[in-house]
């Protein structure tokens, strides 16, 4: 499956492999797993190998020029994981649009 792709490269027999993983998983569990492997991965190079996480970066910003169902699977886990620093950036900036309009409807009320 991680060669599944609706628009790039992919196997010659993609479609039947799809087929059949359909039958016999669980997309989302299969998803939820394998995001949170490459979640686990991205933790313990940010905190460790500076030079490996550049290479990972790297090599998302080259799968990203595909369409490749890899990408799904690593924005699986990071947006499942709960109190993840994604979770806390978009609580932040709802936030921050919040306090603004209410500024906003405060001002032109005054």
């Amino acid at each position: 499956m991680l060669y599944f792709s609706e628009t790039g490269w992919t196997l010659p027999d993609m479609m039947e492999v799809d087929e059949a993983f359909d039958r016999e998983y669980d997309d989302a569990e299969y998803e939820l797993k394998v995001g949170k492997l490459s979640d686990n991965f991205l933790a313990e190079v940010r905190s460790n190998d500076p030079d490996e996480l550049n290479a990972w970066n790297e090599a998302v910003r080259t799968l990203r020029e595909e369409d490749p169902y890899l990408l799904v699977l690593i924005g699986a886990g990071e947006e499942s994981a709960p109190g993840s620093n994604r979770d806390l950036l978009k609580g932040i900036g709802i936030g921050v649009v919040i306090t603004f309009i209410v500024l906003l409807v405060l001002v032109r009320a005054c």
